[in-house]
């Protein structure tokens, strides 16, 4: 006697937001979000998550809510790009925790060195995995990737950047942004944001043979 049962695929979650809301000093819209950081945190402008001004520190965001598992993409548009001088960069978040310490992984933008660059955040600390040498602009599209122990920072659809045996965070099932501007001439800006968990495998058949 030949029986079959199914394996069911794991739920995946995808989370989005547009920031198509009015004009304010948060950022939570069609999601509900948590900042850190300077007195010119992350803002509302024109339907855009921006950092405006002269930042006194590292601006975070994070998406309250969760995905499935620490193993997600989280991407997001270049909306508006600004540069005059000094530092000014933003980007994507993954494996973002819950609470506490900032802890995960980013790929941003840098005006100042053109670069793209890509780090893992200890506790608000950078620690480089590698940069790909490109001017930063408007309409780019930021990708990170994390993936079990490899992280992936994609632009433009294409994976340019690879950091290999990350152990850490893979069970932070959470995602944001990232931001950085000290001069008050600078504006950095992100749209189209969504972040989703890798696609699971398809329902499989497994054999009982008794």
């Amino acid at each position: 006697l030949l029986l079959f049962f199914f394996i069911p695929r794991v739920s995946a979650t995808t989370l989005s937001e547009n920031w198509n809301c009015s004009n304010a000093a948060s950022i939570t819209c069609q999601l509900t979000w948590s900042e850190g950081g300077g007195a010119d945190a992350w803002e509302i402008a024109s339907n855009q998550a921006e950092i405006i001004g002269s930042e006194a520190d590292q601006a975070f965001g994070r998406a309250d809510s969760d995905l499935a598992s620490g193993n997600h993409t989280v991407q997001a548009t270049l909306s508006t790009l600004t540069y005059v001088a000094g530092q000014c960069y933003a980007g994507v978040m993954c494996r973002r925790e819950s609470s506490g310490a900032v802890n995960g992984y980013v790929w941003i933008a840098n005006s100042l060195s053109g670069q793209y660059e890509l780090y893992r955040v200890d506790g608000g600390s950078l620690t480089s995995l590698g940069t790909y040498t490109a001017t930063p602009a408007a309409a780019d599209v930021l990708k990170i990737t994390c993936d079990g122990t490899t992280i992936i920072g994609n632009l433009n659809g294409t994976d340019r950047v690879t950091g290999t045996s990350q152990t850490s965070y893979t069970a932070n099932v959470r995602a944001g942004i990232y931001g950085f501007s000290n001069n008050v001439l600078n504006t950095i800006g992100l749209d189209a944001w969504t972040a989703q968990d890798l696609t699971a495998a398809s329902p499989r058949r497994s054999p009982i043979i008794w």
